[in-house]
């Protein structure tokens, strides 16, 4: 199995998506000079940039793939699609992991 771009794009998705909303988090913690926000805001405001960034690289990965699919329309089976399902877990378990290390830091 060859690793290509788009598959690269969505392995890597929720890892980066998930550092973005962290770090978001602790911009909007540690911001000088902002009001400060109890823990419901910062999940908040991390799940939202998390969100933005899938929905970015979704976005990405769409477009990905209608160019493969115009460029490549005699190669059939040359662009397997990954499932909705397997890339909505993979997310899932990583904010859950995200969160516990977040917990067990505090």
């Amino acid at each position: 199995m060859m690793l290509t771009i788009s598959r690269t794009v969505t392995l890597l998705t929720p890892i980066f998506a998930g550092l973005a909303g962290g770090l978001a988090a602790w911009v909007a913690d540690n911001f000088p000079g902002a009001p400060r926000l109890d823990s419901t805001e910062l999940t908040a405001v991390f799940v939202a940039v998390a969100l933005a960034a899938g929905q970015a690289a979704s976005t990405w990965l769409k477009g990905r793939g209608l160019w493969e699919a115009s460029t490549a329309k005699d190669e059939r089976g040359a662009v397997e699609p990954l499932t909705l399902l397997v890339y909505v877990l993979v997310c899932v378990i990583l904010i859950v992991l995200i969160f516990a290390l977040l917990d067990r830091v505090e």
